[in-house]
């Protein structure tokens, strides 16, 4: 009972210990307060009503200290959490933790993207089904950060923003990755895995680690040619099974590892990859058209591991020189399955359709056949192996005979043979010994620690490093398969077989001992009476004993001493026993006699004795004891001396029968055979044939001879030759009295009598000179045509249309200039083959009568400075571009389109737009102060330390003596956003100090939370759009009130302010309607303007909640609301330093008299705040309200945006200035129709008013990341969102 308690008393202490540990008081309050903004206490249990246990449930604390190191959150309420963002100051006061992983949480944009002072080694932000902001700016330095959310699909993120954290993993939503890294990196990236709808190019990296990637339908296909740029050791690749992509793995060659699950085009010709450097290649879901008449179009690398699943083959491949493994699972196999000629250690063909029997050739490989239609019996290589469960599946699903796991295994042999003493290396082969060497126990406790399959299920080299041998001279293994298990000696090297003890019976030798291996065939093993040759036949054995056979009447003669011969192949030990029946012969000699030389061991006595001979050496020899043979007289030979010898003769070289080119003697009858190469009774003469002629005779016969020791013929007078078989003939004398005149190479044929003169003679004798004319390039003499040669002088005579020595050249007369002159004279010239003139460095032109003027070149030794620049060279000026000025356009003409700001605390900021490559005292001021130090990162974009501010300023540029200056261009951001109004009070709404917009409660609406619904409308809910296609504008009415809202013009604006192009939106509109997916109306409007630039408005009605993110910012568009996008295709600008204006007009009018007692003055409120800007315009108790977000994404990035807003009269007029860009700007307002508390639906009619709302509006360029409008090269697109809703306002209670 003691005991029990002390143990229970320990158990509870230490229960306490593991749950009695808890945070300081300060990061408990912390994470008390954290806990209670997003009100989640109940996934913490309570110690009492007031204290939590935090440190449980996946926060896990410092087993000494307390502190809080790992915070988990999985949030998997349905109810109860009430979507409060969590920022970095809630978690600011946990100053110990390093790791972070929230789930199906509000997660802030400024903590995706905060610093945190501690090290943290990894961060997950898991969303759910929550809203998150773009990767549009640099992650913190984490070691691993895991991003899920699925709202953001379609955008961008750049490389730089990604590159600190060591493993980036994104998920849930498909965006585009864009390598803007200039310079190239050895980045330590350490996985790399994305969702994503396009190839980024990767080809400034040296390497990228593990590259994961997964591709929906909407995959860029021009994208796969940057495949060629990632370079990493392993790539996995997963597309969208609803579309077939061509086969791109040749083009990457740079990775150890490649999977790609994707449906392949059809190929034009079998794909070689032999000679690429896969260890792995895997393709999975190939799809039905990627085969070559049903052949798997792709020879693999020889060694590399090779799976193709999920095809459509009939077609079985070689694999003759393949050694790596091989595996085609699910597609579609239709064929016997054929004999095995390869050398795969594995084969898996698993869910196919093979069918006929496995031939016994399949043996050489792991065979897998799962789900086939194979038939008939197993090969016993695989049966034997059935008591292993996981090897016994692979032959499942088939319909085979034998497929018993009981089924055993009669023929195992396994054979062991060293290699490496000092590492325990073996060679293994056999029958049957199977495909898993680690089933090999050395020592029957040893495991194997590496094994090489030379020829698998047949050879094998194995190693045991950490294993210890304890015999000298042999060891075991334990087979565990096939079952049972069995345990098996092996001798250590080449070992003579040794027996202990003989004992002879009737008609048995029963041998024990050590060393014997016939028992499992490792050799050639037999056992004999030495003396009477007598065989014993084996009948039974294991490593240690021997039971043979003998027919009795054979050994009947033998007496002591009698040897008994044991041979294993070439090792034989020989021992001599008494032949007595019952005989035992056990007495061992000291170490077997093997350290005497020629000496056995005598069982019978346990002594070492000499060797005795075998064969009875007669009179003519005798038994010399230590070799065992007969020592014969001189005049005889053999084994027992019984053969005569007899010496041959000896030639003059004193060698017996001169001893060359094989010569023999025969030594029992003395006679020499000598050599084809000799002759004579010593053969010391030499043998030469003599040629055979045409006639078969030995010099041609006749009067010829041969000498047959020179193998020469001597030919009579009228014959030549080696053979004498050919005729003599004199050739004629020249006029020198030498035959055919001996100049120069001329030749005789004296078989014929004919000269051959040399290529300067000709005539019968040579005696006439001969001269070859010059052959033209159509191979023909003097060019052939009328061209005529004489060949004793070698001269060509050339027509009135040719010239040169050949002939060969044509001829035409150049042009005449204005001054008569050819070529126009001076240094001008003409050649008169062509006909062509070519003139000096001052002139141009066919007869060189222009004036020619080099325009100056630029620093890149390009005329012009090379690009669009055009040059005069009449003139000598160059006409730069719009990028460029100089005299030689060297010089950048910069602007700015788009700048990235740092916060008011000041810090990096990038200007984006053109800046060339020439960059000479650059400086660049945010309003009066210095941005310093400059860095350019490219042409296109330059980075500075910027002071810290607040507030817009101008920038000025200046470089190159050009001064460049963007008003209102840079605005601070600031670090913790304003809402409007401060959401009016607490009890009306709160602020989202993130994105600075309110979150209203109570019934309570409107930007500022200011306006309460009202149901005193009347039961009227909502106005009817109209579109105008008169003017391209919308109406908006609601039976009292219309609201029109339209483009009126667009302006072309110079630097220096002034219009340089104006163009007139309120015409020549044509109009579509149509319907999306969720039959919302859309109306698009269009017009042409400059020829090519195409203008198209888009209006959408809005008929259920939507969400819409621009620029960083998430917002949404109620149902009822109206979407108005307008788009501008392919722009052309005067000069690049030109920018657009577009004006945009509103106006009001009452529709119905009877709502007099509504109407009130017109009246405005413009409200401001860091990140939007709202305006509310009150007219007869309705109110039009408009936010603006102070952003414009410009090629794609955002900057700031300046508004100005002016009245008319009659009108208010929003000029939206837009900055220079390339390709692209985005503008994203909103505007909502709303009804005052004091609305009345019913009251006397008066007239019709026209009234005046101001509204400030954004124009937005859309990219493709903006709603529904497509993306061309170089196009203009301007996107505004006009939300009208009329609510239902109730009167305070």
């Amino acid at each position: 009972m003691v005991n029990f308690f002390i143990c229970f008393l320990m158990c509870s202490m230490f229960f306490c210990y593991i749950n009695c540990i808890e945070p300081p008081v300060d990061e408990y309050n912390c994470f008390f307060d954290f806990i209670t903004k997003i009100n989640l206490f109940s996934f913490y249990p309570n110690t009492n009503a007031t204290h939590y246990n935090f440190c449980t449930n996946n926060i896990v604390c410092d087993g000494v200290t307390g502190t809080i190191k790992d915070i988990t959150i999985l949030n998997t309420l349905t109810s109860g959490y009430n979507n409060q963002s969590i920022l970095p100051t809630d978690l600011a006061c946990l100053p110990n933790f390093n790791r972070i992983y929230f789930q199906n949480l509000v997660i802030s944009k400024e903590l995706v993207f905060y610093q945190f002072p501690q090290k943290i080694n990894e961060v997950t932000y898991d969303y759910g089904d929550y809203p998150c902001s773009p990767i549009d700016q640099e992650l913190p330095g984490t070691f691993a950060f895991y991003f899920y959310c699925k709202t953001i699909s379609g955008t961008t993120i750049k490389i730089s923003h990604i590159m600190k954290p060591s493993i980036f993993y994104f998920r849930n939503s498909f965006v585009h990755f864009e390598n803007d890294v200039v310079a190239t990196h050895n980045i330590s990236t350490i996985s790399f895995s994305v969702f994503s709808l396009s190839f980024a190019d990767f080809s400034n990296f040296i390497s990228l680690g593990i590259f994961q990637i997964t591709f929906n339908q909407d995959f860029v296909i021009s994208s796969i040619q940057n495949f060629s740029t990632i370079k990493s050791n392993s790539i996995s690749i997963d597309h969208n099974q609803n579309n077939f992509y061509p086969f791109y793995v040749p083009i990457n060659n740079s990775t150890q590892s490649l999977s790609i699950a994707a449906l392949f085009e059809k190929p034009n010709s079998m794909i070689d990859l032999s000679s690429y450097g896969f260890k792995h290649l895997l393709l999975s879901k190939v799809g039905e058209k990627f085969n070559l008449n049903g052949e798997i179009p792709i020879i693999p690398p020889t060694s590399s591991n090779f799976l193709i699943n999920l095809g459509n083959f009939n077609v079985f491949p070689n694999l003759t020189k393949f050694s790596g493994t091989f595996s085609s699972s699910g597609s579609n196999f239709s064929i016997a399955l054929p004999s095995h000629s390869g050398k795969s250690t594995m084969v898996s063909l698993v869910n196919n359709n093979f069918f006929g029997t496995i031939d016994e050739s399949w043996c050489n490989a792991n065979l897998i056949v799962t789900g086939n239609k194979l038939t008939g019996k197993i090969p016993t290589c695989f049966t034997c192996y059935f008591s292993d469960i996981s090897f016994f599946n692979y032959f499942s699903g088939n319909q085979f005979t034998n497929y018993n796991q009981s089924i055993g295994c009669s023929e195992f042999a396994p054979r062991f043979e060293l290699l490496d003493i000092s590492t325990n290396t073996f060679r293994v082969t056999g029958i049957n010994i199977g495909f898993n060497p680690r089933y090999w126990l050395l020592n029957s406790v040893d495991f194997l620690n590496s094994y090489q399959a030379i020829s698998t299920g047949y050879e094998y080299v194995v190693s045991y490093i950490f294993a210890r041998i304890p015999n000298p001279k042999y060891f075991n293994v334990t087979f565990v398969h096939p079952a049972p298990s069995q345990t098996i000696y092996f001798p250590l090297g080449d070992q003579l077989p040794n027996p202990t003890g003989i004992k002879i019976t009737s008609n048995q030798l029963i041998i024990t001992g050590e060393l014997f291996s016939s028992y499992m065939g490792y050799s050639n093993q037999s056992v004999q009476f030495e003396e009477s040759s007598t065989n014993c036949t084996i009948k039974d054995g294991n490593f240690f004993n021997i039971t043979c056979e003998f027919v009795p009447s054979s050994i009947s003669t033998l007496t002591y001493p009698t040897i008994i011969k044991i041979k294993n192949d070439n090792l034989i030990r020989r021992v001599i026993v008494n032949p007595l029946i019952g005989q035992l012969n056990q007495i061992p000699c000291p170490n077997n006699c093997d350290d005497l030389i020629n000496k056995i061991c005598d069982l019978s006595k346990g002594i070492c004795v000499w060797k005795i001979c075998k064969n009875d050496c007669g009179i003519f020899g005798e038994c010399n004891d230590q070799t065992g043979e007969c020592d014969c007289d001189s005049n005889h030979q053999g084994p027992n001396c019984s053969i005569p010898f007899i010496q041959c003769p000896t030639g003059s070289n004193s060698l017996i029968c001169s001893s060359v080119d094989y010569n023999m003697c025969n030594n029992q009858t003395g006679i020499c055979t000598c050599s084809t190469n000799q002759q004579g009774q010593n053969c010391s003469l030499p043998f030469k044939q003599c040629p055979v002629g045409l006639d078969s005779l030995i010099c041609s016969g006749g009067n010829s001879n041969c000498n047959n020791q020179t193998g020469v013929c001597y030919c009579d007078s009228n014959h030549q030759g080696s053979t004498c078989s050919k005729p003599f003939k004199q050739c004629p004398t020249g006029l020198n009295s030498l035959i055919c005149s001996s100049v120069d190479n001329n030749m005789c044929n004296n078989q014929t009598g004919v000269c051959t003169c040399s290529p300067s003679q000709q005539g019968q004798d040579c005696s006439l000179p001969f001269k070859q004319c010059p052959v033209g390039l159509d191979s023909l003499i003097c060019s052939g045509g009328n061209n005529n040669c004489k060949n004793q002088t070698g001269i060509c005579y050339c027509d009135s249309n040719h010239q040169d020595s050949d002939c060969s050249l044509p001829f035409k007369q150049c042009p005449v200039g204005l001054d008569s002159l050819i070529c126009s004279g001076g240094d001008n010239n003409c050649n008169n083959q062509t006909g062509v003139c070519t003139c000096s460095p001052n002139h141009q032109d066919s007869d060189c009568s222009l004036p020619f003027k080099q325009c100056p070149v630029g620093l890149d030794s390009l005329i012009c400075s090379g690009g669009n620049n055009n040059c005069n060279n009449q003139t000598g000026i160059c006409y730069c571009d719009s990028k460029f000025t100089n005299d030689n356009c060297s010089k950048p003409n910069q602007y700015i389109s788009s700048v990235s700001p740092s916060t008011t605390n000041g810090g990096e900021a990038s200007f984006f737009g053109w800046f060339g490559d020439i960059h000479s005292n650059p400086s660049l001021l945010i309003g009066a102060q210095q941005c310093q130090p400059i860095t350019y990162n490219s042409s296109i974009e330059i980075r500075c330390i910027a002071p810290p501010g607040n507030g817009v300023y101008d920038i000025t540029f200046n470089q190159n003596d050009i001064m460049y200056q963007l008003r209102n261009g840079y605005s601070y951001l600031e670090i913790f956003r304003n809402c409007p109004n401060n959401c009016t009070n607490s009890n009306q709404g709160n602020c989202n100090t993130s994105n600075g917009e309110c979150n209203c409660i109570n019934n309570y609406y409107s930007f500022d939370c200011s306006l309460k619904r009202n149901n005193n409308t009347g039961g009227n809910n909502g106005g009817n759009p109209s579109i105008d296609p008169s003017t391209g504008g919308t109406n908006i009415t609601d039976n009292q009130v219309n609201f029109q809202i339209y483009f009126k013009n667009l302006f072309e604006i110079d630097f220096n302010g002034n219009i340089v192009n104006q163009y007139s939106l309120q015409s020549n509109w044509t109009l579509n309607k149509t319907k999306d997916s969720q039959e919302n109306n859309i109306y698009k409007l269009t017009q042409i303007i400059q020829q090519s630039c195409e203008i198209v408005t888009l209006i959408e009605e809005i008929s259920t909640y939507k969400q819409y993110s621009f620029a960083g910012s998430t917002f949404t568009l109620d149902a009822g609301s109206i979407k108005l996008t307008i788009s501008i295709s392919n722009y052309i600008y005067k000069s690049s330093l030109n920018t657009l204006q577009l004006q945009l007009i509103s106006s009001v009018d009452n529709e119905n008299e009877e709502s007099d007692c509504n109407i009130k003055q017109v009246s405005t409120n413009e409200t401001n705040t860091s990140s939007f800007k709202y305006i509310k315009i009150s007219k007869d108790n309705r109110v039009l309200q408009g936010r603006f977000i102070n952003q414009i994404l410009s090629d794609g990035r955002p900057t700031y945006l300046s508004t100005d807003i002016k009245s008319d009269g009659n009108s208010v007029i929003a000029t939206l200035n837009l900055p220079h860009f390339v390709n692209q700007s985005i503008i994203d307002p909103d505007f909502s129709v709303l009804l005052e508390t004091d609305f009345k639906s019913e009251c006397d009619n008066k007239n019709s008013r026209k009234w005046l709302i101001p509204v400030a509006v954004t124009v937005p360029i859309v990219g493709l990341c903006c709603i529904g409008v497509i993306i061309k090269f170089k196009k203009l697109i301007f996107f505004i969102i006009i939300i009208w809703s009329l609510n239902e306002i109730s009167k305070p209670t």
